[in-house]
This record gives C-alpha cells, structure tokens and sequence, in this order.
C-alpha cells in the first residue's frame, strides 16, 4: 500500500515539476526571440 501511495505521489510530483519546467523554458525562449520593447 505504502509503495503504490509512493509511486502516485511521486508521478504526481514528477509531472508537475516537468510541465513547470516546460513552461519555463519555453517562456525563456519566446523572451529571447521575441525581444520586447517594453
């Protein structure tokens, strides 16, 4: 039971963590092309 409680949580965790690095970069990416004048 611990270990299937285990692996959710982790999964959970590892996927937020992938999705927000995924935005980061792609964020740092359009920052870079982009160049705003602002």
């Amino acid at each position: 039971m611990i270990g299937g409680a285990l692996t959710t949580h982790t999964g959970q965790w590892l996927a937020v963590a992938f999705i927000a690095l995924l935005v980061i970069s792609m964020a740092l990416r359009a920052m870079r092309y982009t160049r705003p004048r602002w």
